[in-house]
């Protein structure tokens, strides 16, 4: 709690707001064991809703441990409005409360309930993408791996996808907006100390995913800081999709004086921000043509 205080006071200090001409709303989606979570919804309204030109499905980041919907408005609110996609943030359940993979069953059943009522939310299953933040970006790749829906792309920003935690730059960078105590401290809270806990550990690590598993995913595109302790992840993960006998490809924007999560911060960071949304525009775009 002192954590998301903390951050909703900087926000406000820094003087971010969401995006102008997007619409806001809620709704809801109900788990495979009876649980209802939110749905935050960003429509851009500077035309009629339906030309949308494609839905994106996010899963927020915080280690699988923070995070509440509303502290992502600025970022997705950007999107819709740069983009002019629907963007459909889906809630989960955070450890320690709830132990991986409680988690990625949160976002596949969230995920195919909104598919389901698709024609209610104005969403054209044919373009439809996938968004993850840090933690986040395990549960978009789990989703795409698992769904029927034929994905146009997924994107993934400051990914943690090693779990395991060996990456080189977890050592060498100090991290701005994230240390690599705090990465320690939401391995044991979202993976638990026992025995067990390694394991889910490298089921939660799409790096480490086999050759077919891998297959699975419909272009992707990884954007990063290079001063980030996860900045090996999002380099190495690249690496094993483009060397796969495989279609898809994988892209990179590396940023190289920024750190995690710095498009949400752009008074520090308003080039490599307006880079990221040129980019992820380019990215739907092409993925659409």
């Amino acid at each position: 709690q002192a954590f998301r205080s903390e951050s909703a006071g900087v926000r406000s200090m820094l003087g971010l707001t969401n995006a102008t001409g997007v619409s806001v709303t809620e709704s809801s989606f109900e788990t495979r064991d009876g649980v209802t979570l939110g749905v935050r919804i960003y429509a851009p309204t500077g035309s009629d809703e339906e030309e949308a030109v494609a839905s994106v499905v996010f899963f927020h980041g915080g280690g699988m441990v923070l995070g509440l919907l509303p502290e992502f408005d600025i970022e997705l609110s950007q999107l819709a409005q740069r983009a002019n996609v629907k963007v459909f943030s889906l809630e989960y359940r955070l450890a320690p409360a709830w132990k991986y993979p409680t988690q990625a069953h949160d976002a596949n059943d969230g995920f195919e309930a909104i598919m389901r009522k698709a024609e209610h939310f104005g969403i054209d299953k044919t373009r439809v993408f996938l968004q993850g933040s840090s933690a986040g970006c395990v549960l978009a790749v789990r989703v795409a791996q698992s769904t029927s829906i034929p994905l146009r792309g997924v994107m993934l920003g400051f990914p943690a996808v090693d779990w395991t935690l060996t990456g080189f730059s977890f050592y060498r960078n100090l991290g701005v907006f994230l240390s690599t105590r705090a990465m320690l401290w939401f391995s044991a809270a979202a993976f638990g100390l026992d025995q067990g806990a390694n394991e889910a550990r490298l089921s939660a690590s799409p790096l480490f995913d086999s050759d077919e598993e891998l297959r699975k995913l419909p272009n992707v595109f990884v954007y990063a800081g290079a001063l980030d302790p996860l900045a090996s992840d999002a380099t190495r993960f690249v690496d094993r999709v483009n060397a796969l006998d495989h279609t898809a490809r994988a892209a990179l924007l590396m940023e190289p004086d920024a750190g995690h999560y710095y498009v949400e911060f752009h008074p520090f960071f308003r080039e490599e921000r307006e880079r990221f949304f040129i980019a992820a525009n380019e990215f739907i775009q092409t993925m659409l043509a």
